[in-house]
């Protein structure tokens, strides 16, 4: 009985209300929910901003990286260990808002990673092109990365995704150290040269890449028993 009448007041406020601020109000609680790692995070923001001012932009990257890999992963690992999936069950909010709030800090943390390419862009005084490109580069690969990652970390958890994820980053690590010495010839890319040319559309396929593995793992998480 208590449940029925949960489940119809759930429904009457979800009916009354949008779903811009249900996933709102779902973001603000992902950030609270990792609000001791964002004081990290900012710690490390600050750190690369002051680091951008004597090397060059390009390098600021795997802090970009690692700064918003490790924001959402925090996010999941907390999730899963202090079982918030009933919590959010509880709420009156749709399985989908659920994770699009999630993947809209994951956004977030790529914004906040990225202001100190911004910051030393202008103090340092770097083209708008050469800014373009470094982000593009930056941004559009944590996108794609991203991407790959949270669906699995739905689907799996965070104890089991993040064994794939670190076997992953393994993987790539060899094949980008032993990959060059490989005896076979393959045609040599310059990617910097590259992202000079489609800077805005490397950006625009990760955006999509994003958007598609939103949709999958909205489709896992409705399908899980929470």
């Amino acid at each position: 009985m208590l449940n029925s009448a949960h489940d119809v007041r759930s429904q009457t406020f979800i009916s009354n209300s949008t779903p811009l601020k249900r996933i709102a109000a779902m973001v603000l609680l992902d950030l609270i929910t990792i609000r001791t790692m964002s004081i990290v995070a900012a710690a490390m923001i600050g750190i690369s901003a002051v680091a951008t001012m004597a090397i060059p932009l390009e390098s600021t990257m795997p802090f970009m990286t690692m700064i918003s890999i490790i924001m959402i992963v925090n996010l999941y690992n907390i999730i899963d260990s202090s079982d918030l999936h009933f919590l959010y069950g509880s709420l009156p909010v749709l399985p989908r808002e659920v994770v699009a709030a999630h993947y809209l800090v994951g956004i977030l943390s790529i914004a906040a990673s990225a202001s100190p390419l911004i910051l030393g862009a202008c103090i340092g005084g770097g083209s708008r092109s050469d800014l373009m490109n470094a982000l593009c580069a930056g941004v559009g690969s944590i996108f794609v990365l991203l991407a790959l990652l949270l669906p699995v970390y739905t689907a799996w958890g965070a104890q089991r995704g993040g064994i794939v994820f670190l076997f992953s980053v393994f993987l790539i690590g060899i094949f980008g150290f032993y990959g060059p010495s490989l005896p076979f010839d393959a045609p040599s890319i310059n990617f910097k040269e590259l992202f000079q040319v489609i800077p805005l559309y490397l950006l625009a396929f990760s955006l999509l890449v994003y958007f598609i593995s939103y949709l999958i793992s909205a489709r896992i998480y409705a399908r899980a028993d929470h």
